[in-house]
């Protein structure tokens, strides 16, 4: 009587011991990684909708397509922030979403607007192999979230122009696996994607603004 006691108090030690080594066998489900799933619509509109109040209020007023400065902007909230999340690529329609993903660390940008709702960016770290997993990626990404912004809609307008041009330009080639940078927009729930060799300016210039460049193109 007295041995079994003693083999159940080992054996209570033993797992109590590999608990704290963080054995997987004995992990709690709590423990795991929980996969934020919803739609890319959804998920801006909430963020743009739940948007705290700006750090400073403005006392003049701009001129028409002038820019606002950051700290007058609405601050989205950061609730999302460090989370895992799984955005299905639908849910949208009046409006644009414009992107960047880089392979060589992994991030992707996603800049979004909606008619009468502030735009918002975010940003998330992949786990993506590569380019080529990432464009085969046609109806969801997912990634950790690292960083969100609520941006101004004239710099949205001008990114959207940038996109134009270089589309418009004959020499712009489709991104593939062999890509170091690509930008895209999404349309009817569908990626378009451009080699990114030469950056899109105005969108880089809107990622430094809010402190998400990450030396494109060089």
């Amino acid at each position: 009587m007295v041995s079994l006691f003693f083999c159940a108090i080992l054996l209570l030690a033993s797992c109590m011991l590999k608990r704290q080594q963080g054995d997987p066998d004995l992990s709690d489900d709590s423990e795991k990684t929980e996969v934020l799933t919803d739609s890319l619509g959804h998920m801006f509109r909430s963020i743009s909708e739940n948007a705290l109040p700006a750090l400073e209020t403005e006392t003049g007023t701009d001129s028409p397509g002038t820019i606002v400065d950051t700290k007058y902007l609405k601050r989205a909230p950061r609730d999302l922030v460090g989370k895992t999340v799984e955005i299905t690529l639908d849910g949208f329609s009046d409006g644009a979403v414009y992107y960047r993903y880089m392979q060589t660390d992994k991030t992707l940008v996603v800049i979004w607007e909606e008619l009468n709702l502030s735009p918002v960016m975010l940003v998330m770290k992949t786990g993506y192999s590569g380019m080529g997993e990432f464009l085969s990626q046609k109806t969801v990404w997912k990634g950790t979230v690292t960083d969100i912004a609520i941006c101004d809609g004239t710099e949205v307008i001008v990114i959207g122009g940038g996109f134009s041009l270089r589309v418009g330009d004959e020499e712009h080639k489709t991104a593939d696996s062999s890509s170091r940078i690509c930008y895209g927009w999404l349309e009817s729930e569908k990626m378009t994607v451009i080699d990114g060799e030469t950056p899109i300016s105005q969108f880089e210039n809107t990622c430094k603004r809010f402190g998400a460049a990450q030396n494109a193109g060089r």
